[in-house]
């Protein structure tokens, strides 16, 4: 379970949020939340990354990070911790659909970050512009953010969910460079034996 002060904390963050009426504000949380269902838009970005030759390694590395976040934040954690959502414990009306699984932690914040993560980390691989794997970060973020405007979230879900998918994507961008040294290391090995 959450600690007291850590709940305290996060129902009066939602109850500013709750207070304030900005509906446009609440409809660009929407359009947010929708980069982050069931993770489509990172798994078709890591995939279209992945079918290209030049930019396979990142796409990869995505494609991982976005399995790991899958495992810990859904399949693990979840189930787990067991939180409810706000609106099942606290008189706060969602703005956005209510999800129907446990709140802790953010799903959307966790792949978010998982992909932008990992996209940010293999720039070398894909030889991206400058910026664009930052740009995405930022992205993940407010996408984690407009969770807890739209109050399906709490704020201390979406911060383990950026915490669990910056981990994933870390794990992903190492992983994929060990092999691809190591793959490396044995195709130069191969060269120098057939010299």
């Amino acid at each position: 379970m959450v600690p007291g002060f850590i709940e305290n904390i996060d129902v009066a963050i939602l109850g500013f949020f709750q207070s304030i009426d900005v509906p446009i504000l609440a409809r660009l949380s929407r359009v947010l939340a929708l980069f982050g269902d069931g993770g489509i838009f990172w798994i078709l970005l890591a995939a279209v990354l992945a079918a290209l030759p030049q930019t396979r390694k990142c796409g990869v590395t995505m494609l991982l990070a976005l399995l790991f976040s899958l495992i810990i934040t859904n399949l693990t954690i979840k189930p787990l911790v067991a939180r409810p959502r706000p609106y099942d414990l606290y008189t706060f009306i969602p703005k956005a659909p209510r999800p129907d699984d446990f709140s802790f932690p953010s799903g959307h914040t966790s792949v978010a970050f998982a992909g932008a993560v990992a996209f940010a980390l293999c720039r070398r691989f894909c030889g991206e512009p400058r910026g664009v794997g930052r740009a995405l970060v930022i992205f993940a973020a407010a996408i984690g953010i407009s969770r807890v405007v739209v109050l399906v979230h709490y704020p201390s879900d979406v911060a383990a969910g950026a915490v669990i998918g910056t981990f994933c994507g870390l794990a992903a961008a190492l992983i994929v460079t060990r092999i691809a040294k190591a793959a490396s290391a044995r195709r130069a090995a191969g060269k120098e034996n057939i010299q």
